[in-house]
C-alpha cells in the first residue's frame, strides 16, 4: 500500500508541474483550507461557508487600487455536488468587507477527484478556474492544479497539499508554488486539534532564497464533526515579514 501511495504521489504531482505553465498571486486569501479526503456522497449536495478575518495586517494594499489586508473580511459561499464516489463538482461566490462597505471578490469553478482506495493511505486532485475583480487580482482569470496526498488513521490525519497556482493569457511563465500542510489529532466525539502551515515560496523554477522573503503561516485548528457536517476553527500566525500578523478563520461545511 505505501509503495502503490508514493508512485501515485510521484506521478500526480509529475502532471501537476506538466500542466501548470502560468503564474499567480500565491495563497488563495479567500479559501485559507488544507483539502483531506472529504467529498459529498454520491448525488449529495453540500454548502461550505467560509469567513476569514485579518486582525492584524499590512495596511499597504498588495494590489493597485485594492484593499488592505489589514481588518479585512474575506467570506466564500462554495456550493458542491457530488456526481459519484469520486468526482464532485463546486462553485465559489466571493465577497469582502471592511470599514462597513461590501464588495464582490469573484467566482470559481472547480472539480475534485479522489479514486477509490482502501486502508488509511489517500490521494486526489482539485483544479479550480475563476475570475476576480482587479482589486483583488490583476491578472483577473486564473486557476490552481492541487494535488491531495494523505493518511487518515485512527487517530492522526495527515493531509499535505503541494498546490501549483497559475493565471491566463500572461505569456509561459511557470506557476507559483504553495504548498500547505494539515497534521490533526483525533479525540472523541468527532473532535481534532493540530495545526495548519501554509507557505507561499514564488514561482516553481525560482523559488526564493530567503526564508525571510517568502510568506509563511502557522495556524492552530479545531475540526469537529455532527454527523455528514462539520466546523473548522482556527487563529493563525504569520511567521515572517511578508505575512500578515494574525488571521482568525472558520469554515462550516454542511451536506443536504
Amino acid at each position: 500500500m505505501m509503495k502503490m501511495f508514493l508512485n501515485h504521489l510521484a506521478k500526480l504531482t509529475l502532471l501537476s508541474l506538466l500542466i501548470a505553465s502560468h503564474t499567480a498571486l500565491g495563497m488563495d486569501p479567500f479559501e485559507i483550507q488544507v483539502y483531506a479526503n472529504d467529498i459529498n456522497d454520491p448525488g449529495k449536495t453540500g454548502l461550505e461557508i467560509h469567513t476569514n478575518y485579518v486582525a492584524r495586517g499590512s495596511e499597504t494594499p498588495a494590489v493597485f487600487n485594492g484593499l488592505a489586508d489589514n481588518h479585512l473580511w474575506r467570506n466564500v459561499l462554495e456550493f458542491s455536488h457530488a456526481i459519484s464516489e469520486s468526482v464532485e463538482f463546486g462553485l465559489y461566490y466571493q465577497t469582502a468587507f471592511q470599514n462597513d462597505q461590501g464588495y464582490y471578490g469573484g467566482t470559481k469553478l472547480r472539480v475534485k477527484y479522489f479514486p477509490k482506495y482502501e486502508g488509511k493511505f489517500f490521494w486526489g486532485l482539485n483544479t479550480e478556474v475563476g475570475r476576480a475583480p482587479v482589486e483583488f487580482d490583476p491578472d483577473e482569470w486564473g486557476g490552481e492544479l492541487r494535488p491531495i496526498f494523505g493518511y487518515d488513521g485512527t487517530l492522526w490525519l495527515v493531509s499535505f497539499n503541494p498546490i501549483l497556482g497559475f493565471t491566463f493569457g500572461k505569456g509561459e511563465n511557470p506557476p507559483d508554488f504553495d504548498p500547505s500542510i494539515k497534521i490533526g489529532r483525533k479525540y472523541a466525539n468527532n473532535f481534532m486539534a493540530g495545526i495548519e502551515y501554509y507557505a507561499e515560496l514564488g514561482k516553481i523554477d525560482r523559488i526564493i532564497n530567503s526564508i525571510s522573503e517568502q510568506t509563511h503561516y502557522l495556524f492552530i485548528a479545531f475540526d469537529k464533526e455532527f454527523g455528514v457536517n462539520e466546523l473548522n476553527f482556527a487563529v493563525g500566525r504569520g511567521v515572517t515579514p511578508p505575512a500578515n500578523d494574525w488571521i482568525v478563520k472558520f469554515i462550516l461545511g454542511l451536506q443536504f
